[in-house]
């Protein structure tokens, strides 16, 4: 019976393309919600004025600005004298304490690549008969290790098992747990972030 099919090449590149997608979709889908506001929050704070002060006038409580291009004072926002004026001052430090919590979480991330590199640096002595696969089985089942992986990798809040592994897969850079039993540098990994889970705990 003659084949009336496509091409060879015509059936086998939208398969490929559909892959690509597929796996497209997954990366951006482990972001997770926490990383996108984070994103978000940069560059708004990159937008903020330099600075925000309260005033008073008139009986009323302002926030004022000053503007790039005149240098002078601008009223941003007044409030009714009834408004509390902490509320008004928390309002008016807005911008730098936006600022000020971004710089730390820039300073906290780059301790945390600095002690990844020290892991790196030192690789870790692995028991011949270290099954590391059953043991990350075990490590996911721990409600505690779903709040680290959420807290320090970004793993979407009330996510299903099978991202949490997938959020993990990606972390330790495998396609397969089984892989930790197979590749000492894998299992290395590994075991570092069982280290800081560790520590985590201790310290919560």
């Amino acid at each position: 019976m003659s084949s009336a099919s496509l091409p060879k090449s015509s059936k086998t590149k939208p398969e490929k393309a559909k892959l690509v997608t597929v796996s497209a979709a997954l990366r951006a889908s482990l972001k997770s919600p926490d990383a996108k506001r984070l994103a978000r929050l940069r560059a708004q704070a990159d937008a903020l004025p330099c600075e925000l002060a309260m005033a008073y006038s008139d009986g009323m409580l302002l926030i004022e600005w000053t503007d790039p291009a005149t240098k002078k004072p601008e009223i941003l926002a007044s409030f009714s004298p009834s408004a509390p004026s902490d509320l008004v001052e928390q309002l008016a430090a807005a911008p730098e304490t936006i600022r000020f919590l971004l710089n730390l979480i820039d300073r906290a991330t780059a301790k945390i690549r600095d002690l990844k590199g020290r892991h790196e640096d030192h690789p870790r002595t692995l028991r011949p008969d270290g099954n590391y696969a059953a043991n990350c089985a075990i490590v996911c089942d721990d409600p505690l290790f779903r709040e680290f992986m959420e807290l320090w990798h970004g793993l979407e809040r009330d996510a299903e098992k099978d991202w949490l592994v997938g959020k993990l897969h990606q972390v330790l850079e495998i396609g397969s747990r089984c892989e930790l039993n197979t590749d000492p540098a894998a299992a290395g990994r590994w075991l570092n972030l069982v280290d800081d889970f560790n520590r985590w705990k201790a310290d919560r």
